[in-house]
């Protein structure tokens, strides 16, 4: 996104997760029911949720000893040797990459699923 704030971008995530979450029951067979609402919103909020928690996960390191490792094995095992092994050395590690929009994304999923459960709350009373 743009120089947005952090506020903004949540605002704006978490409106089209929104939209999304409404449009979605229009083309399911349930039609445009309350129950469907609360399935679409827990769909959508926990798939945002995943990828921004995959996303963070990358931004902390975790994965850059096993892309070390198979930078090595295939440094080691290929038959041009030298000139793929220059090219992986060169390579950044995932952890290098900017994730500016995982923490908003991960922030307007639970919102949206505080909002699912809010829906939930009310369907059952």
């Amino acid at each position: 996104m743009r120089d947005f704030s952090i506020t903004k971008q949540i605002a704006i995530i978490s409106l089209l997760l929104l939209i999304i979450s409404f449009i979605i029951p229009f083309f399911t067979d349930a039609g445009f029911t309350l129950v469907s609402i609360i399935n679409s919103m827990f769909i959508v909020g926990m798939i945002a949720f995943l990828i921004s928690s995959f996303l963070l996960i990358l931004k902390v390191g975790f994965f850059d000893a096993i892309t070390h490792s198979f930078r090595t094995f295939f440094k080691t095992f290929s038959k041009q040797g030298q000139l793929l092994g220059d090219d992986l050395d060169q390579m950044a590690m995932p952890s290098e990459y900017e994730y500016s929009f995982a923490k908003p994304l991960i922030i307007a999923s639970l919102i949206i699923i505080v909002i699912m459960i809010i829906f939930l709350v009310i369907y059952y009373l």
